[in-house]
């Protein structure tokens, strides 16, 4: 045994995810087993392990859905304030200016309709409560009760979401969902 693998073996738990993601990123497969294969072995008891991987999917899936729902409100918003600057000015270019923000816009929401649309088909698939599921990972939904809803909801309500991203978004959310088998 070199003095490397000497030094694998005594590296703290933040000293080697940190070695393992710069590894990871250089795509060094040699460090990688290093730093796997020199990683202490412990025994553990804990909770059935499909039920504490389905406990982690269902936050990374309410996450990563609310992530790409925000995603979708920030454009949205930007857009809208492009929209509002756009009526109260006199510039030559605001009718183009006026329908790529308008676009950016109606395709933003009509994402963000998608994204909810089936994320509520999902649990209603898988036997959860949509608004329940958020609440329990403390996660808040974009256009709420607060902020600009009230300009927002009228021009909302124009726009359907497209039926292929409900079933895109959809198929995302049972993928994670399924990896991990009752």
């Amino acid at each position: 045994m070199n003095k490397l693998n000497k030094l694998y073996e005594t590296l703290t738990n933040d000293e080697r995810i940190r070695l393992y993601i710069n590894a990871l990123a250089r795509k060094d497969d040699y460090e990688l087993d290093q730093l796997e294969d020199s990683c202490p072995r412990k025994r553990y008891v804990m909770a059935d392990y499909a039920f504490t991987t389905k406990k982690v999917d269902a936050l990374v899936m309410t996450s990563m859905q609310m992530l790409d729902s925000y995603r979708a409100y920030t454009i949205a918003t930007t857009a809208l304030i492009a929209l509002i600057a756009v009526e109260s000015s006199e510039h030559e270019l605001d009718g183009e200016i006026e329908e790529i923000a308008r676009e950016a816009f109606e395709i933003s929401v009509a994402k963000f309709k998608a994204k909810e649309h089936a994320w509520q088909e999902f649990c209603d698939e898988a036997g959860l409560d949509p608004k329940q599921t958020r609440e329990a990972f403390q996660i808040d939904v974009p256009w709420g009760e607060d902020g600009i809803s009230h300009y927002v909801t009228p021009l909302m309500n124009e726009i359907s979401p497209d039926a292929k991203d409900v079933q895109l978004f959809k198929g995302q959310l049972h993928s994670i969902w399924g990896r991990s088998k009752n």
